[in-house]
């Protein structure tokens, strides 16, 4: 049971970092006008290929097991499953503006600003709440059976960037965001 948690409490933490250094990038484009076009594409990328297609598919399982043991609880934490749809369809709109910046196409700068702002905030207000309450419901209510059926319905994936066995495609940015994460880590 607490495998599963801690797989998606170590999904978190490195979604955290990725979201620091696109915090990082966009602050960079917005005052400077420098962005690092290949790791924000890789981030909005990244997010599109694994949050969006095993990490949040593998918590509504969770929250559905929860809503069929504690129905009135699980009404408590909200419409998660609304808001993985939601941080989907941002995901999906911050990597198509910056596919359009990559092949050249007049992107106002407030815009990519604006759009990755709302993302940050939508993923990093997501989490908190998913930290704080709906992991610990899940600990609480499920049981060792509601956990097997989850891990049958998802299996889990390597992560394609922090995996053991991390995707080529993602290989030449992660380590610039890793090297930058070490930087920003020691001083």
């Amino acid at each position: 049971m607490t495998e599963a948690l801690d797989r998606l409490r170590e999904d978190h933490a490195n979604i955290l970092k990725l979201l620091k250094v696109l915090e990082h990038q966009i602050n960079a484009f917005e005052t400077k006008g420098d962005l690092d076009q290949d790791i924000v594409g890789g981030i909005a990328e990244y997010f599109l290929t694994y949050p969006d297609r095993f990490h949040h598919p593998k918590e509504d399982a969770i929250f559905r097991k929860i809503a069929g043991r504690a129905p009135g609880r699980a009404a408590d934490l909200g419409d998660l499953l609304s808001e993985h749809e939601e941080i989907g369809r941002q995901s999906y709109q911050l990597a198509e503006t910056v596919r359009n910046i990559l092949q050249e196409a007049v992107v106002p700068r407030n815009h990519l600003v604006e759009l990755a702002g709302e993302f940050m905030d939508l993923q990093r207000r997501h989490l908190q709440r998913e930290e704080r309450d709906f992991f610990p419901l899940a600990r609480e209510v499920l049981t060792a059976e509601d956990w097997a059926a989850v891990e049958v319905e998802i299996a889990d994936q390597d992560d394609p960037l922090f995996g053991p066995s991390g995707e080529a495609r993602f290989q030449a940015w992660a380590r610039d965001i890793v090297n930058w994460d070490r930087m920003e880590a020691e001083g």
